[in-house]
């Protein structure tokens, strides 16, 4: 199963983001709360689906680009491949109309029903729109500009630093870059640079005198590419805010210029408004190679016992024994880089759990004969449900945003002011549920 990876031919990882997808489609930023449960059912609502479908390995609006392929093995795994645009639009709409305009409520002949399905296909189109916003100009070299977007500057590279709870990833199926980013700005900061190419920009139809970000990419993890971008993002006409990927503060904008810098690395683009849609859709042992040359190791955990798991996360966390913060000799947090993805598992929604998505590890924690992998979900928000721990992760986090030095809470998930996303979750589930754990040693 391991060589699936090393060929290259491992299932690309698809899901959005569909709170970013609702938010989008509801022209507003919705208020989530803080129960993870209620804010599923807020979530189905908002995009017409029920909770189960929402995190079926099927479903079109979270995977658009997706379809399913049984690989002929013993595991029985399947595999995920992207698809056509006019077949992933057409297939989306059809579930669309399906599940969301041609309800029997909405077909009986009453002018109520009449507007129900009127505004049912109001938000048919504009989950359209979003989804696939960037297919109108289908050349990837030439420039494009997303629907009803424009081209921004959106405030400033960063405040202080790059830190992992700033990426949260957008409407589009690039969580193995959005989780990618979130690792590297946990366990190896310094990795994230603001580059800037002082020169006139008039190549890439900058101001004169501007400054570019430069970022360095890696072919083949060692081939050095240097793509460089303005601070210029794509932002939603009528919300003003970014459509795909953002940091926590919506105003520090290091990680949707990464982003943009990467999808100009991937398709070839050479102005600075690249086409995203080469970008739904990877992997992220390959992301985290091509964003840091580092050494990229990865185990199939179906091929190993949860201890073997665990002893592979606590080999890149940091030394430590003899205090609150370590077990088994290790620190409970990573000092490299890692994540951990879920393949087409069906299994994953009985905990909360997206197929086809990547997540950040962030270190492992133990409590009352229990180990747990502590994980991070790009989406911001959308926890583990079952099988979690409640209350603090012992690890040290010296965050800015706080002044002080802290344990992470890992049952107040969806904090109001940091950390949303964060979970602890059992380790015989991690080892169940997750098809591979990702390391890069930078």
């Amino acid at each position: 199963m391991e060589d699936l990876i090393k060929n290259g031919k491992a299932p690309l990882l698809t899901a959005i983001n569909p709170y970013a997808l609702a938010d989008a489609v509801s022209e507003k930023k919705i208020s989530w709360g803080t129960d993870p449960v209620k804010q599923q059912t807020i979530l189905a609502n908002e995009l017409g689906i029920t909770v189960d479908e929402l995190f079926s390995a099927d479903n079109p609006i979270v995977h658009p680009y997706a379809f399913k392929q049984t690989e002929p093995t013993a595991q029985g795994m399947q595999q995920r491949k992207v698809q056509a645009p006019v077949d992933a639009r057409k297939q989306v709409k059809e579930f669309l109309d399906k599940k969301l305009v041609n309800t029997p409520q909405n077909l009986i002949r009453t002018a109520a029903a009449s507007k129900k399905k009127t505004l049912a296909i109001k938000k048919r189109d504009r989950i359209l729109k979003t989804l696939f916003a960037t297919e109108s100009q289908p050349d990837y070299k030439a420039d494009s500009t997303p629907v009803n977007c424009e081209w921004k500057d959106n405030g400033v590279y960063y405040y202080r630093a790059p830190e992992g709870d700033d990426p949260i990833q957008g409407a589009i199926g690039d969580c193995y870059l959005i989780a990618s980013l979130a690792s590297i700005a946990w366990a190896a900061p310094f990795a994230i640079q603001n580059r800037a190419s002082l020169y006139l920009c008039d190549s890439l139809g900058d101001v004169a005198g501007n400054v570019c970000h430069q970022f360095v990419f890696y072919r083949n993890g060692k081939i050095k590419t240097i793509i460089e971008v303005s601070d210029r993002i794509p932002i939603n006409k009528n919300t003003g805010r970014p459509i795909y990927g953002i940091s926590y503060d919506e105003l520090e904008t290091w990680l949707p210029i990464y982003e943009k810098a990467y999808a100009k690395f991937i398709s070839g683009h050479t102005g600075d408004k690249p086409n995203y849609k080469p970008i739904n859709g990877g992997n992220t042992f390959r992301t985290l190679a091509e964003m840091t040359e580092g050494e990229v190791s990865y185990i199939y955990n179906r091929s190993k016992t949860p201890k073997e798991i665990l002893k592979f996360i606590q080999s890149n966390c940091g030394k430590a024994s003899g205090d609150y913060w370590a077990k088994d000799g290790y620190s409970h947090r990573v000092k490299n880089p890692m994540t951990a993805e879920i393949w087409a598992n069906d299994e994953a929604k009985n905990y909360g759990l997206y197929a086809s998505h990547a997540y950040s590890i962030l270190g492992f924690d133990y409590e009352n004969g229990q180990y747990y992998v502590v994980l991070r979900n790009p989406h911001g928000a959308g926890p583990a449900t079952k099988d979690v721990k409640q209350g603090k992760w012992n690890v040290i986090s010296n965050h800015a945003g706080y002044g002080s030095i802290i344990p992470l809470n890992v049952s107040d998930v969806y904090h109001k002011k940091r950390w949303s996303g964060i979970f602890a979750l059992k380790l015989e589930t991690f080892a169940k549920i997750f098809a591979c754990t990702v390391c890069c040693k930078v």
